[in-house]
């Protein structure tokens, strides 16, 4: 793993250790999480404008993102879920895209 590589795991990975080893390889993570209560604790250390959160998890800044989630599927129509997501990409960099100006970017350390 390196800095160039985003991991994608499910509830069952989103272990503090696992977190903290994949941060220290410098590759960026986006984990969902239990929730409820078997559920890691998260304390709130910093509430962001779009409702997410900054909180630690294995040692690390995450943030942390509450999203409902609609899945639709030709057979068995369509279902809604509440998912707890982490991610260590916390801060904004750029603008909108549009005009021809870069896309948006998100880091996760200043600067940008």
């Amino acid at each position: 793993m390196g800095e160039q590589m985003i991991v994608l795991a499910d509830r069952n990975f989103a272990a503090g250790w696992l977190v903290a080893a994949i941060a220290d390889s410098r590759a960026q993570l986006l984990v969902r999480v239990r929730t409820g209560r078997t559920a890691p604790r998260l304390p709130v250390m910093r509430r962001l404008g779009d409702g997410s959160y900054l909180s630690r998890f294995g040692g690390i800044e995450v943030r942390v993102i509450d999203a409902e989630i609609t899945i639709a599927a030709t057979r068995t129509g369509r279902t809604t879920g509440a998912y707890r997501l982490i991610t260590t990409l916390v801060r904004w960099c750029g603008s909108t895209t549009s005009g021809g100006r870069r896309p948006p970017t998100w880091s996760s350390s200043p600067p940008c």
